[in-house]
């Protein structure tokens, strides 16, 4: 029997200890404390070569949580990814390959122990068994990391003992068996992390690329969490939205607690990178919420996709930072001076005259968010009806001096349906011309309009139903009916159109063929619902993400 102690104070313990003993070894059985991949750089050459490794080790996560598979993800890797991930993963690539390739090799040789084992796991020991069958026992203060075993100031007791290794045995195997696989997240975070590079905006193709390539390191997604579903459905839309039409105009109108500061926040993040990634003069980025909401939207941007914004206080004139700092000099004028690239303004400020007003006015936006977009609404009674409110009349001028606009609520229709048409008509402005056609298009009367999208009154006269294709003439993939989408490719092949013009000209301008294939499509009914009511011909301006039928009145 040989006993041997050790002090990193007099010597290496790596050199003196680990490799001595891992070399040609035939298992390793390790309560490790804390793991992390930078053990690899200490014992990658003799770990790998061992045939039998298994490593259990603690993490904060409450047994619970271990029986839900998606927490237990989260909180693991959140734990993992709790250093700056950008150098971390630069500077140490190599050993999370190493990493990588080992567990490709040995399976779920890690373990994670919850803390109703036996408590948080904080003792350390193992067993090593050598070629020749004999095995050494070893208790230390050291962690499984390279500073465990290259750095701090640590100690270790060596016992070859029968009797002292089956008892350190009987330890491991009590904690391998209460233990849980490392999770399939973490590991594909490892092998991510091994093969990261950085990429430029000009390198990514694909414009579908590019939330998924700016939310991969971010705060949410280094937690664990991710967008759910719908989120993902409306970044998408508002990407396809980009590409049909140069910018993007669309009403989220998801119901509460689903998410849509997120959405809506991601959505933003797109289209700032997109303005990016094609060189576009950089403008400001503008969002209007309650008072109530405006620290959430700030703390949300910042927690979730690590976005530093800045929000203006009104009482003091001055903008502030998330930690309530104040980063801008004093003054109403200073309004339109934001010195982040993305403002929170409270629509209470909106709703009164003010210099504020004045000066937001004056700027012209990359995009605007309106965030409870219900309370900008036409005045209803007295004889004000369709008079907008002083909040619906800002809304409109400064989406006129926009390239994108965003609303949310999850109440766009309040006490009639006219509702909608408040906020349609913000989304129209400036740019957003496709949105409801010219001047003089049916689609600015929800009185005309609504009997049609209800099926209450069906259109079959053909110069008619003309009136309401013909502004805004939808795009050839605004629909995914494959008879309706050869139509509006007809029209435009006779009228000699381009995907940019939304607006044709007469219905005799059509060959014939094209105008009897228009009344075939009047005349058929799907699921009993008219062409009007399936195809809504202008473009998908109203997004309630947790549907899947498209149509700007769904």
């Amino acid at each position: 029997m040989t006993l041997r102690r050790f002090s990193s104070r007099t010597h290496r313990l790596d050199q003196s200890f680990l490799a001595e003993q891992l070399k040609g070894a035939k298992s390793y059985r390790r309560i490790a404390g804390y793991f992390t991949s930078s053990l690899f750089e200490v014992a990658h050459e003799w770990l790998e070569q061992i045939p039998d490794v298994k490593i259990v080790c603690n993490v904060d996560i409450h047994p619970d949580d271990l029986k839900v598979a998606q927490c237990r993800e989260a909180k693991m890797l959140g734990r993992w990814n709790a250093n700056t991930i950008e150098a971390e993963a630069l500077l140490n690539r190599d050993r999370y390959r190493r990493l990588d390739e080992f567990l490709k090799i040995h399976g779920q040789a890690i373990r994670v122990a919850p803390d109703n084992a036996c408590g948080f796991v904080h003792g350390k020991a193992g067993v090593i068994e050598r070629a020749d069958g004999r095995k050494i026992g070893f208790i230390g203060s050291m962690n499984e990391t390279r500073n465990g075993w290259q750095q701090h100031y640590e100690i270790l007791w060596e016992d070859d003992d029968p009797e002292s290794v089956a008892w350190i045995e009987a330890e491991f195997d009590f904690l391998w068996k209460a233990a849980k696989p490392l999770p399939e997240a973490v590991c594909k975070e490892i092998r991510r992390r091994s093969r990261r590079h950085e990429i430029g905006l000009d390198e990514i193709v694909d414009d579908d690329s590019i939330a998924p390539a700016a939310l991969i390191e971010s705060p949410l997604y280094r937690e664990g969490f991710s967008l759910q579903p719908w989120q993902q459905s409306f970044v998408t839309e508002c990407l396809k939205h980009y590409r049909d039409y140069g910018m993007v105009r669309l009403l989220l109108a998801d119901e509460v607690g689903l998410g849509k500061t997120l959405s809506l926040a991601t959505a933003a993040l797109a289209l700032c990178l997109l303005a990016e990634k094609e060189k576009r003069r950089r403008k400001p980025v503008i969002i209007f919420a309650p008072a109530t909401l405006c620290e959430q939207w700030q703390t949300e941007l910042l927690d979730k996709l690590g976005i530093p914004t800045a929000r203006w206080q009104s009482s003091k004139k001055v903008w502030l930072d998330v930690n309530e700092r104040v980063i801008s000099p004093l003054g109403a004028e200073n309004i339109a001076a934001c010195p982040l690239r993305i403002g929170i303004v409270s629509t209470g400020l909106m709703m009164r005259d003010s210099l504020e007003k004045q000066h937001l006015l004056g700027l012209n936006y990359g995009l605007v968010i309106l965030d409870e977009a219900h309370k900008a609404r036409s005045k209803q009674g007295f004889g004000q009806d369709d008079e907008p409110n002083e909040l619906l009349a800002f809304v409109m001028a400064i989406a006129a001096r926009s390239d994108h606009v965003l609303l949310g609520t999850a109440t766009p229709i309040q006490t009639r349906c006219e509702d909608l048409w408040d906020l349609v008509r913000v989304l129209h402005q400036g740019k957003g011309q496709f949105v409801l056609g010219n001047d003089y298009a049916r689609w600015h009367k929800p009185d005309e309009v609504l009997p049609i999208l209800s099926g209450q009154q069906e259109v079959t006269d053909l110069a008619t139903a003309w009136e309401l294709v013909r502004s805004p003439l939808p795009l050839v993939n605004s629909t995914a009916d494959n008879s309706v989408r050869q139509l509006y490719s007809a029209i435009r092949q006779d009228l000699g159109l381009s995907a940019s013009q939304f607006e044709a000209g007469k219905l005799t301008d059509l060959d014939i063929g094209t105008r009897q294939d228009f009344e075939m499509a009047l005349d058929r009914r799907v699921a009993n619902a008219t062409f009007f009511q399936r195809e809504n011909p202008p473009p998908c301006d109203i997004t309630k993400t947790h549907h899947t039928r498209r149509g700007r009145f769904a």
